[in-house]
């Protein structure tokens, strides 16, 4: 039986700049479109975190970030109109900014 070592074996016959290049892209595979949201959606997410921010609701926000959906859970600190971001203060006490152009999901 042939034991195959996979790319171990490949390695040393690539340039340095041909393995970042190939990291690159499987980074650049991996990215995801980002989601456009109808006027029900951005108004159902309206109610969400308004609700979340009168009654200190513990919150599990879906939103965009560099290339990929993130999630992050914790409570609504404030949401600045100005800016356009919103305020949110994780388990551990720490304030995330997050943009609200880029939230899709609040529950």
């Amino acid at each position: 039986m042939i034991k195959d070592r996979g790319n171990i074996k490949w390695t040393s016959m690539m340039l340095p700049e041909h393995v970042e290049m190939l990291r690159q892209w499987v980074k650049e595979d991996q990215a995801e479109p980002q989601k456009e949201l109808d006027e029900q959606q951005l108004e159902f997410l309206n109610e969400a975190l308004l609700e979340a921010m009168e009654f200190h609701h513990t919150v599990t926000i879906t939103y965009y970030f560099h290339r990929r959906y993130q999630q992050i859970t914790g409570i609504i600190h404030s949401c600045n109109e100005q800016e356009q971001t919103l305020h949110l203060a994780d388990h551990t006490g720490k304030v995330h900014s997050i943009p609200l152009n880029t939230i899709i999901d609040i529950y």
